[in-house]
């Protein structure tokens, strides 16, 4: 009676193929990690971004639109595990008219067919980086964009 084993050519196959497995296994982790780990900081960024906004809303709430940078530039600190965020605010004009700009804090722009004075609009855009990465727009890793009164027709005594 012969005994039935595996030749050595069927041995560095079946070697191969468990290679090529791990192989594979380990990338997938390593692109899962990174995921999760891009996930968490975009995850943190909101979190930074919301705290920065509710933290201009609480020095004066009956004014916070005006409050707001536009045109600026800060650190939001860290903490010991996670590096802070660096914030950059842009501001530009609202050209187009939306739907969604139909009311501002529930005053119609457009009331019985007839137009409000136009209301000048800014869009600012609150950008935040990652302190390594504040190179231009596409390396923010998030980006929230507001639509305030403009900051002359604030001072011109229009409602906040």
């Amino acid at each position: 009676m012969r005994c039935r084993g595996m030749t050595l050519v069927e041995v560095l196959a079946a070697l191969a193929l468990l290679g090529g497995l791990l192989a594979s296994t380990v990338l997938a982790k390593g692109r899962l990690d990174r995921g999760a780990h891009e996930a968490l900081r975009t995850q943190a960024a909101a979190d930074a971004a919301d705290r920065l906004l509710a933290g201009w809303y609480a020095q004066d709430p009956s004014r916070w639109r005006s409050g707001v940078p536009r045109e600026g530039l800060g650190q939001i600190s860290g903490t010991d595990s996670e590096p802070g965020f660096v914030w950059k605010t842009s501001s530009e004009p609202l050209r187009a008219f939306a739907p969604w700009a139909a009311s501002l804090d529930g005053r119609r722009l457009v009331e019985g067919g007839r137009p409000d004075p136009p209301a000048r609009l800014d869009v600012v855009t609150l950008r935040l980086f990652d302190p390594e990465r504040v190179d231009g727009a596409d390396a923010s890793r998030l980006a929230v964009e507001l639509v305030l009164p403009s900051p002359t027709q604030a001072r011109a005594g229009a409602p906040q």
